[in-house]
């Protein structure tokens, strides 16, 4: 083997370089170290002499005395944030609590009210009910009764007005008098009398005359077809009955009238 060393030729680009800084890479090395050791710190004596090569400061650590404390602060804090926080949610429990009461208060009155108008508007309705039913009851009862009603008065009427005239002469004056005062278009009477009636009514014609208060001419004639205290009164244009059966007859038909009977 030769001792000449033959050098291999290398073509290089010179078209594509790359600079290496060092310096730079160095730099970057030493921030990096600086960011990753502890603070570091030189003590150095009155005689210059370094206490120690990068001797690392260490903070002084808390004592279990003033951990504890510490602790307890922390502790008591949490604690009195928990007891405002729970004094807070029972505040605004007892609030929504009070609420829904007040809101079902108002909702029970609410509806109370309501019922006791219903219950009231029913009273009402059935007391109309009621009234009518009664009214009708009673009108239907008058209807019944006062047919007998009217039958028993004039069954009574009839009875007394026979017991007050029986043996009175003057019934049969009293009797043309009222007929003649409601005639105050005619002044000229012929007036029929039963023959029981007929002198005491011719006797007493000028006090007859005198209780109308106006000049009439009277005129009394016995008829034998007529009874005690009937009466016929004849005008030159109308003849009136006003005898007492006449009349107790109209007096009991305008009471049947009233109960519904004719």
């Amino acid at each position: 083997m030769s001792n000449v060393i033959k050098a291999y030729t290398i073509s290089y680009d010179k078209s594509v370089t790359k600079t290496i800084n060092s310096l730079d890479n160095w730099k970057e090395k030493v921030k990096d170290n600086q960011i990753k050791v502890p603070e570091l710190v030189e003590s150095v004596a009155e005689d210059g002499f370094v206490t120690g090569l990068n001797a690392v400061h260490i903070k002084e650590i808390a004592s279990e005395k003033e951990q504890e404390e510490v602790a307890g602060k922390i502790t008591l804090k949490a604690e009195e944030e928990a007891q405002e926080i729970i004094e807070q949610a029972k505040a605004e429990a007892k609030l929504l609590k009070e609420e829904a009461n007040e809101s079902s208060k108002k909702k029970g009155y609410d509806e109370g009210i309501a019922q006791g108008m219903a219950e009231l508007k029913q009273k009402q309705e059935d007391l109309i009910h009621k009234k009518a039913s009664l009214e009708q009851d009673y009108s239907n009862m008058l209807k019944e009764l006062e047919p007998q009603i009217a039958e028993i008065i004039a069954g009574l009427v009839s009875k007394i007005i026979d017991i007050e005239v029986k043996d009175r002469e003057d019934v049969i004056i009293h009797l043309v008098e009222m007929a003649l005062k409601n005639q105050e278009k005619y002044n000229d009477f012929t007036i029929r009398v039963s023959t029981f009636d007929y002198e005491y009514a011719n006797d007493h014609k000028d006090t007859l005359i005198s209780s109308l208060g106006r000049k009439v001419e009277v005129q009394f004639i016995e008829d034998s077809a007529l009874n005690e205290n009937d009466c016929i009164i004849e005008t030159d244009s109308t003849i009136i009955n006003c005898s007492l059966g006449e009349q107790l007859k109209n007096l009991t038909n305008d009471l049947k009238l009233l109960g519904g009977m004719a």
